[in-house]
This record gives structure tokens, sequence and C-alpha cells, in this order.
């Protein structure tokens, strides 16, 4: 699901995701507003995979522990 960053808030604060996705690119310096919102409780993420791109991107994927 994508739908910017208050719908991804809104979902992971009711405990309705199972699955992140999530890509880091490697920078040197760079700005932006952050994506993830303030959140209220932890969440225990289990690593399934990661893979590693053409310029040293990477794609981590994650479920939801509960």
């Amino acid at each position: 699901m994508d739908g910017g960053p208050a719908l991804v808030s809104d979902f992971v604060k009711q405990g309705l995701v199972d699955d992140y996705r999530m890509a880091v690119w490697p920078v040197i310096h760079g700005r932006g507003f952050a994506y993830w919102q303030k959140m209220e409780t932890q969440q225990t993420l289990r690593l399934l995979s990661v893979q590693t791109l053409r310029y040293g991107e990477l794609v981590l994927h994650y479920e939801a522990v509960r």
C-alpha cells in the first residue's frame, strides 16, 4: 500500500500492516520531509530478504511480528 505518510501512519497505528518493504539509497547529503511519522508503540519486525541494487541501494523486506 502506498498512499502517503498520513495514510501509512494510520494503518501502522491501527495494526493493519503485515508487510513492510523499504528502499534505502546511500547519499552523502540529503533533505526532505520524514516519511514515517512518530510511532506511539514499538513494532517488532522480522527481516525476510535484502536485495542490493546496482548503485548500492537496498530493498529491505520485513514482516510484522505479532
